[in-house]
């Protein structure tokens, strides 16, 4: 447990570079924060300066009897809360878990403080008979809160009207028609946030979580979520959803390099079974070829697979494009050398340590997609829809132009992606004038316009997110709850097992 630990906050402070993507890099509250910030995010300056009473007095009162229980207690809640202490400063998150042992000598402080001031309210003369202690306690009590509590509800509340909850009733109802229409063994495919929703609400397993970020499935699922080819895609949850990571670990424990297995199994996952035995190396056993395809294809069988693509998503969608382009040789080089100059556990603590992790980040995960959020339909004149992300789009001819303001100029995009019925199309523009390509769509009688990178739009995240699955032969709409007018949008897509086995 402990040795997870340091590799989990190694990876929370980008203190070393791993041959995998750090997927604690999409996690929010990440990076490091200044003393004036935990402060307010665990209290604020009075909590501080009690807590930092009670550390001194309880300390001062501890070694000042002769109570070794005492002492040790002391000591021991002090070696618990001075790490707590920097990693919170390291990785802000981590502030939650700061706020235990600030309250613990929180109340330190106030039982020291309540003391003294009765010690000196004895000395002074006041109220000293005895049946008067409990009142003249309470009283200092009463006094105390007066001046503590009141700051402490005003920075709640300033706190509180600032925190959007997620779970709203768009997810709510999406969580409910997993529950109530989906088998109980099903697996729902999704990224990391929405996991615990899944497990929680929905009670159905998922193959990732927040509580699973440092398995390498995530990997895995945001290059089927990037796959162009949507049989790619199909058959990386099929092998997910019926061993995990499993079929990577059976490889590299075999001595296989991790490149090498990677390139391996994305070859075989979107072949049928005995096309994919054919491909495997000549050094493997037939045994061990059949123990293989066991964990990526299965035999027959398969559990039913629902893929979940939200807003959020869609918006944030960087992170994924980054990881599902992650180039691992050119890490394990970059590993090799960053390891011969590591300074070993220091590295926590090295205040260059995130620059240098991004530098080496944008080497691997390579150039990043561009995106712009999708936007409405500005206005139409005859067949001519102009949106209002400046593209212009000319329904007889499928040409399309990007105004741009800055330059007070326009220019073709890369290309225009739109369906034909149910086909979807790009057609290529020779005299581009950005390396950026658009998609138009309709939804509900209103037009819709993405600027984005190619990659993007031909990926199995945006044809599920923006064209509900039109056009693909794996994955049919099963649940969709919002709208792209009003925000938050959850759509759920089912995997059709008998077409992809039959396939």
């Amino acid at each position: 447990m402990l040795r997870m630990a340091a590799t989990l906050l190694k990876q929370f402070a980008l203190a070393d570079f791993d041959i995998w993507p750090n997927v604690f890099l999409t996690v929010g509250e990440a990076g490091g924060i200044t003393l004036k910030k935990l402060v307010f995010l665990t209290g604020n300056y009075v909590t501080f300066a009690v807590a930092f009473a009670g550390v001194l007095l309880e300390g001062w009162k501890s070694f000042r009897r002769d109570d070794i229980f005492r002492q040790f207690r002391y000591l021991f809640l002090l070696i618990f809360s001075l790490p707590l202490f920097f990693i919170s400063l390291k990785t802000e998150r981590f502030s939650l878990l700061f706020v235990l042992p600030l309250s613990l000598f929180v109340s330190f402080g106030v039982a020291r403080i309540v003391d003294l001031a009765d010690n000196w309210w004895r000395r002074a003369g006041i109220s000293r008979h005895p049946d008067r202690n409990f009142a003249r306690r309470l009283a200092t009590y009463l006094l105390f809160l007066a001046g503590f509590l009141p700051l402490m509800l005003l920075t709640a509340h300033v706190v509180a009207r600032n925190i959007t909850p997620i779970m709203d009733d768009v997810w709510n109802a999406a969580m409910t028609d997993l529950r109530e229409k989906t088998p109980h063994d099903a697996i729902i495919n999704s990224w990391w946030p929405p996991g615990h929703f899944i497990t929680g609400v929905a009670r159905r397993r998922v193959t990732v979580d927040g509580g699973s970020q440092h398995f390498h499935v995530t990997y895995w699922m945001a290059r089927a979520l990037m796959a162009e080819n949507e049989r790619e895609a199909a058959g990386i949850f099929r092998m997910l959803n019926l061993s995990g990571e499993e079929a990577l670990l059976f490889l590299t424990e075999g001595g296989m390099e991790v490149p090498d297995a990677v390139d391996l199994l994305l070859k075989i996952v979107c072949l049928g079974r005995d096309e994919a035995s054919l491909e495997l190396p000549s050094s493997m056993t037939e045994e061990q070829k059949e123990s293989l395809l066991d964990l990526t294809h299965g035999r027959g069988e398969l559990p039913p697979s629902y893929v979940l693509v939200y807003d959020d998503l869609i918006t944030q969608n960087l992170a994924v494009s980054t990881m599902a382009q992650w180039d691992f040789r050119k890490a394990m080089e970059i590993r090799e050398k960053r390891r011969a100059r590591s300074p070993g556990p220091l590295g926590f603590f090295d205040k260059n340590a995130v620059a240098g992790y991004m530098r080496d980040f944008l080497r691997v995960s390579g150039e990043f997609a561009k995106y712009t959020a999708a936007a409405k339909l500005d206005r139409r004149e005859g067949s001519l829809l102009l949106f209002s992300n400046g593209v212009a789009v000319n329904l007889a001819s499928q040409d399309a132009f990007i105004f741009l303001p800055a330059k007070k100029s326009r220019v073709r995009p890369a290309s225009l992606f739109y369906l034909d019925g149910n086909r979807l199309v790009e057609k290529i523009y020779p005299d581009k004038g950005i390396e950026a390509s658009a998609l138009y769509f309709e939804e509900e009688g209103a037009f819709y316009c993405v600027i984005a990178d190619a990659r993007l739009i031909r990926s199995l995240l945006f044809r599920l997110y923006y064209l509900r699955a039109q056009g693909l032969d794996y994955f049919k709409p099963f649940a969709g709850k919002g709208t792209l007018e009003k925000g938050t949008v959850v759509r759920i897509f089912e995997l059709n097992r008998g077409r992809f086995l039959d396939g």
